[in-house]
C-alpha cells in the first residue's frame, strides 16, 4: 500500500510540475504576443510616415517645378505717398540689396562659392541696418529694389520687405515674386522678389513674365523672372517706371538674359508709343560700360556669369545711363576684400528719347550691406 501510495504521491508531483509550466508558459506567451503586435504596429505606421514624406516631397517638386504663368499679374498698391513732389525732377534709386544677406562677409554657392546662407543671422541684421541707414540719408522719390525677400531659408527667416515698407511709410510700395517656394515652411522655404517704392501717388503696377531659364535652382524650383511696371503722373507727365532683373547663371549657348533684354526693350518701346516717359532700371546682369577698377584676384572661371551688353541693346532714341566711376556690384565667389574680388558696372538704366538725365551716382559703401551699390539717377522731362 505504501508502493501505490508512493507511485500516486510521484503522478501527482509530475502532473503538477507540467500544469506550472504550462501554466508559466501561457503567461509568457501574452506579452510575447503583445510586443509582437505593437512592433507590427509601429511598422505600419513607420511605412504610413514614410509614404505621406515621400508623397509631399513629390508633389512639392512638381508644384515648384510647373510650368510658370505667363499671365500678367498686378501687384497691390500699398500704403499712402507723401505730399506732392513740387520739383519737376525725379530722384530714382535702383538697388539690388541681396535680400541682406549677401554683405561684406559673404559668398554664395552659384558663384563658385561655398555657401547658401551669409555668416549668421546677426550677419543679416547688421546688412539691414545698414541697406535702412542708406535708404534714410539719401531720399529717393522712387526706390527700384532688387531680391527683397520676405522671411526665407537664405536670410534665416528675416522678413526684409515688411521690415523696409513700415519704416518708410511715405512711400506707397508694391511687390511681386521673382522665386517663391510652394508648400514648404518659412524656414526652409523662399520668397525674394522685386519691390518699386513712391512718393508719387501710383496709378498702376502690373507686372509682366520675362523668359525663364531652361534649368531649376537647387534642382527644384524656378525663377519667376518679370518687368515691374509702376505708372504715375508727375510734372505734368506720364510716366512709366520699369523694374527689372535679369538672369545671371544662364548658359551663354542658351542667352537667356539676352532674350529677356529683347522682351524689356519691346515692352519699353510699346511705353512710349503711349506717350510715356520711360525709365527702365536695375539689375541687369550685363556689362553695361566697359571699365577698370584695378587688381583683382578673381580667376576667369570665377568670372563665368559675366557677359557684355550686346549691339542689338544700342536703340535709336534710348540711351543707355551708368556711373563708370564706381563699380555696382563684385564677384561672389568669395567675401569681399577689396584688391581681390572682380568689380564691374552691371546696375543702371535705360531711359526714352523724352527724359533729360541730370545726373547718375553709384554710391560706394565698400560692399558694406549687400554685394551691389546703390545707384542714383536724376532726371526731368525733356523739353
Amino acid at each position: 500500500m505504501e508502493t501505490w501510495g508512493y507511485f500516486f504521491l510521484l503522478i501527482l508531483i509530475i502532473l503538477a510540475k507540467n500544469l506550472n509550466r504550462k501554466y508559466t508558459l501561457t503567461i509568457l506567451r501574452k506579452p510575447l504576443t503583445m510586443i509582437k503586435s505593437l512592433l507590427k504596429k509601429l511598422f505600419i505606421a513607420l511605412l504610413i510616415i514614410i509614404a505621406i514624406i515621400v508623397l509631399y516631397v513629390v508633389v512639392t517638386v512638381i508644384v515648384n517645378r510647373s510650368s510658370q504663368s505667363t499671365d500678367t499679374i498686378y501687384p497691390e498698391i500699398v500704403g499712402i505717398p507723401s505730399s506732392a513732389i513740387e520739383d519737376d525732377s525725379l530722384q530714382i534709386l535702383s538697388w539690388n540689396i541681396g535680400y541682406a544677406g549677401m554683405g561684406k562677409g559673404s559668398d554664395f554657392l552659384f558663384d563658385n562659392g561655398t555657401s547658401l546662407r551669409p555668416p549668421s543671422k546677426m550677419a543679416v541684421q547688421e546688412n539691414l541696418e545698414g541697406i535702412t541707414r542708406f535708404l534714410q540719408e539719401n531720399n529717393s522719390d522712387v526706390m527700384m529694389l532688387q531680391e527683397i525677400p520676405y522671411g526665407s531659408f537664405t536670410n534665416y527667416n528675416t522678413h526684409v520687405y515688411p521690415v523696409l515698407s513700415n519704416e518708410f511709410d511715405e512711400y506707397q510700395w508694391t511687390y511681386s515674386n521673382d522665386l517663391y517656394t510652394k508648400l514648404l515652411p518659412s524656414f526652409i522655404g523662399l520668397r525674394i522678389g522685386n519691390s518699386t517704392a513712391s512718393r508719387i501717388p501710383l496709378v498702376s503696377s502690373e507686372a509682366i513674365a520675362l523668359t525663364r531659364e531652361p534649368g531649376y535652382f537647387l534642382y527644384v524650383f524656378k525663377k519667376d523672372y518679370r518687368m515691374h511696371i509702376t505708372r504715375f503722373l508727375h510734372s505734368g507727365v506720364n510716366w512709366s517706371i520699369i523694374n527689372i532683373h535679369l538672369s545671371a547663371f544662364d548658359d551663354d549657348t542658351v542667352s537667356i538674359r539676352e532674350t529677356q533684354l529683347k522682351e524689356i526693350i519691346e515692352l519699353a518701346k510699346s511705353e512710349r508709343a503711349k506717350g510715356q516717359h520711360v525709365i527702365v532700371g536695375g539689375d541687369w546682369n550685363l556689362e553695361l560700360v566697359e571699365t577698370d577698377f584695378g587688381p583683382y584676384t578673381t580667376s576667369e572661371e570665377d568670372q563665368f556669369w559675366i557677359r557684355p551688353l550686346p549691339d542689338f541693346a544700342q536703340v535709336k532714341g534710348w540711351s543707355w545711363i551708368a556711373d563708370n566711376r564706381t563699380p555696382s556690384v563684385r564677384t561672389a565667389e568669395k567675401p569681399y576684400v577689396e584688391g581681390e574680388n572682380y568689380t564691374l558696372v552691371i546696375d543702371g538704366f535705360f531711359v526714352s528719347d523724352n527724359v533729360k538725365v541730370l545726373d547718375v551716382t553709384t554710391h560706394d559703401l565698400q560692399f558694406g550691406p549687400t554685394d551691389h551699390h546703390p545707384v542714383m539717377l536724376k532726371v526731368e522731362p525733356q523739353a
